[in-house]
């Protein structure tokens, strides 16, 4: 094993995540309208930069989808290549995949460990969907195909993650077999990692993909082939049951720019979703993140992996950081994200995407070159740094279903910052939910068979029974002090 005498100094957690008393459940706002401006933005797509597929906001849709990143382009997608004839609109509070999808790592890494097998392989089918998806259409978006190198830093949590990989080889060997532990310093340092680490996970199924240029090309297929109407800067203030006489309506969405009604909405909304969905407050909270783009030294070799680092810095619940490397075309950039934990601004509860917490720029340029040989000493240059909101679910498992109470209201998200290996099967579930319901098919029969065939983990269904038993759980904000709940099947 790798020497531990030396592994980077413990920090204490700053206040921010001071285990707050009693619970704040926070009144979550829309989107911000002018966000810092991530690397992944840099290079926007013409046709969608303000885009409105009709100059006037559609009177009713089939289905209205709100929300324009991960989930809800492939909602959309689904819809169109399965729900034939369906109208389908989609809402934007801001600019096209301007949320979280186009503020991440831009890691598509499934996580093998740490959750039950039946998460594991559905995380494993997403990567591998996406992966077919852009290699079947050549989709320029950066995509590349890596191993997964999993850093630990302290000895508990590689201990633990031993332990399980261990127990998995009885439980689950083809997963099993997808992993390696990383002990000795030769092993590490084939993946630039230093002898400081105390070990590694390497596992098969990850890649690396920018995420803005994936979604934008799915969105413009379905726009182009007459499937989605975009409407851009157009954020929904409310949603309420219709009252009017138009046939097939149940839902009215109002905007700034007037009302749309719709038979179904699914919403898309992610850390918003509290918004429009006062009940979810607490069950889906915001929290903001930091992303860098990090300019490599010279001499620096490509790097072969995507890279994930346990207890690298700060020890808050949340802390992990994350790393991709853009191809040499696209400038080698070191994506880097993460640390919450040396952060100086709020993280949990915080909607507000405009601030860029700065302390977390300054780990971020440090620490990179105190976990990997990258030939040089010293903090590296950002090329660009800003923030993102993902949406940690309280009970640790993304909300998939229809709305309690609420017919024909359906969400998908709050993946609890692991949406890239969930969303697009969580996306074409919901939509198989929402075109069982056209057919007249019994929800909960559908719900089975989505289950039964392993196209969606049993533990993601929303029920109503699921939402007061999360309500018994550690508060999102003492999960960011404590370490988030542990997925259970």
């Amino acid at each position: 094993m790798a020497s531990t005498t030396s592994a980077p100094a413990a920090h204490a957690a700053p206040t921010t995540f001071a285990d707050p008393t009693p619970d704040p459940i926070p009144t979550v706002p829309l989107p911000v309208p002018k966000p810092s401006a991530p690397y992944w933005l840099s290079e926007p797509d013409a046709f969608l930069e303000n885009h409105r597929t009709t100059p006037e906001l559609p009177a009713y849709a089939d289905v209205v989808v709100v929300g324009s990143g991960l989930t809800g382009a492939n909602a959309a997608r689904y819809l169109g290549e399965e729900g034939k004839g369906l109208r389908v609109v989609m809402l934007e509070a801001r600019e096209a995949c301007s949320g979280a999808t186009g503020r991440n790592g831009g890691h598509l890494q499934p996580l093998l460990l740490e959750r039950p097998p039946s998460v594991a392989h559905f995380e494993l089918r997403n990567c591998t969907t996406l992966g077919t998806l852009i290699t079947s259409h050549s989709i320029p978006c950066a995509y590349q195909p890596r191993p997964s190198i999993r850093t630990y830093w302290q000895p508990p949590a590689f201990a633990a993650a031993t332990a399980e990989l261990a127990e998995l080889r009885t439980k689950d060997p083809d997963l099993a077999g997808r992993m390696q532990a990383l002990t000795s310093p030769e092993d590490l340092a084939a993946w630039a990692v230093k002898p400081e680490c105390v070990g590694a996970i390497r596992t098969e199924g990850a890649a690396a993909v920018w995420p803005y240029k994936l979604i934008a090309w799915m969105l413009r297929r379905e726009i182009e082939v007459g499937r989605l109407n975009l409407q851009t800067s157009t954020p929904v203030t409310s949603l309420a049951p219709y009252s009017g006489d138009k046939p097939g309506a149940r839902w009215s969405l109002s905007t700034p720019r007037g009302a749309i009604t719709a038979r179904h909405v699914l919403l898309a909304t992610n850390a918003w979703t509290a918004h429009l969905l006062p009940q979810f407050a607490g069950l889906i909270v915001p929290v903001r993140e930091t992303m860098s783009a990090l300019i490599p030294p010279p001499a620096m070799p490509p790097l072969n992996g995507t890279y994930g680092f346990v207890g690298l810095g700060p020890a808050v619940g949340f802390a992990d950081d994350y790393l991709v490397q853009l191809p040499p075309q696209d400038n080698g950039l070191l994506m880097f994200g993460g640390g919450r934990g040396a952060g100086v601004e709020g993280s949990v509860g915080e909607a507000d995407d405009a601030v860029v917490d700065a302390g977390c720029v300054d780990y971020l340029r440090r620490s990179l070159g105190e976990a990997l040989a990258l030939g040089v000493e010293g903090d590296l240059e950002a090329k660009s740094a800003w923030s993102g909101i993902w949406a940690a679910s309280r009970d640790g498992r993304p909300w998939v279903g229809g709305v309690p109470r609420q017919d024909g209201v359906w969400l998908a998200g709050a993946y609890s910052g692991h949406g890239m290996p969930n969303g697009a099967l969580c996306a074409r579930a919901v939509v198989r939910m929402i075109l069982g319901s056209e057919a007249g098919e019994e929800p909960d029969s559908v719900v089975e068979g989505l289950v039964s065939r392993g196209d969606l983990p049993e533990s993601y269904v929303l029920t109503p029974e699921r939402m007061e038993a999360a309500q018994r759980v550690d508060s999102v904000w003492i999960q960011g002090v404590k370490g988030p709940v542990r997925l259970k099947e």
